[in-house]
């Protein structure tokens, strides 16, 4: 008789935690869903990524910088390096086709 008794003791808290539990379950998942938590889903989502698109537009226009800074101090090295050598654009004389010069 014990037996019996323990176990249907066990069915009822089982039952009765489980339907809690899934309750609780239903609870959240429709609090998801409502208008205002949507709200505040997307304007935190839409925070994040335009938080994204600065990071990334910044770290692009470092780059570009950087690169651009690297560039000029190589050159400058190059011209240093060589001064005889002239950048293009820079000619003081420019020949035609046939070898005739083009006075500029």
């Amino acid at each position: 008789m014990f037996k019996r008794t323990f176990w249907t003791a066990v069915g009822y808290s089982a039952g009765i935690g489980s339907s809690i539990y899934v309750q609780r379950r239903v609870r959240r998942t429709v609090q998801r869903y409502t208008p205002e938590h949507v709200r505040i889903q997307a304007s935190t989502t839409t925070r994040r990524a335009v938080f994204g698109a600065k990071q990334v537009g910044r770290t692009v226009s470092d780059a570009y910088r950087e690169g651009r800074h690297a560039m000029t101090q190589s050159n400058a090295e190059l011209q240093r390096e060589f001064p005889q050598a002239q950048s293009p654009g820079t000619h003081p004389q420019r020949t035609a086709p046939r070898g005739r010069i083009i006075r500029t």
